[in-house]
């Protein structure tokens, strides 16, 4: 009896150990098979945002940190898990002056800008799952003057229980060529279809 006793004790943590590596090899399987199931190629997001802009004049021409709101729309082509190319268009919802400060024969002038658009050609590569890296060219379009604009960015995102839907939040950093810079947060969802 208790040759018995020691050998079922013995090998019940095999058999439990057994039981719950199948188990889970059986849900590793059911996960990828679900995640195949939804490999998207496109987003669209739609992010508020706050652009901070370091050379930012008041009404009295006093030089100051101007933070002013903007919208963000993003569209996104996944080339495969990990790249991605994409156009980005940010609007900034408010009219702003700001000192050029980025070289060219024109620093120190001021600069009114009205209502301005930004849209740029973007790269994306995603890491760690939820991380994505941008890099990008592209143009900002006022009244008055356009300018070239080059983009870096940071991108998190998170999928709600519907894996079509994501949390989005980012921070992107755009040199407007011989003119100024800013610094952007954005938040919203996007959707991958």
């Amino acid at each position: 009896m208790r040759i018995l006793i020691f050998t079922l004790l013995t090998l019940s943590p095999l058999l439990f150990y057994s039981q719950e590596h199948h188990q889970m090899e059986e849900h590793q399987e059911m996960s990828s098979h679900h995640e195949e199931q939804h490999t998207y190629k496109h987003a669209i997001a739609l992010m508020l945002g706050h652009t901070h802009i370091s050379q930012g004049k008041d009404i009295d021409g006093n030089k100051r940190f101007l933070g002013v709101p903007s919208i963000a729309l993003d569209y996104n082509y996944y080339i495969n898990e990990r790249w991605s190319v994409g156009w980005h268009n940010d609007f900034i919802n408010e009219n702003f002056i700001v000192e050029r400060h980025l070289g060219g024969s024109e620093e120190g002038k001021e600069l009114e800008r009205e209502r301005p658009i930004t849209t740029l050609a973007m790269v994306g590569y995603e890491f760690f799952g939820h991380f994505i890296f941008n890099a990008g060219l592209g143009g900002e379009f006022a009244k008055g003057e356009n300018f070239f604009v080059t983009r870096i960015g940071f991108e998190a995102a998170w999928h709600f229980n519907d894996p079509s839907w994501e949390f989005v939040t980012g921070i992107n950093y755009d040199i407007m060529w011989d003119a100024y810079d800013t610094l952007n947060f954005t938040a919203g969802v996007a959707k991958r279809f």
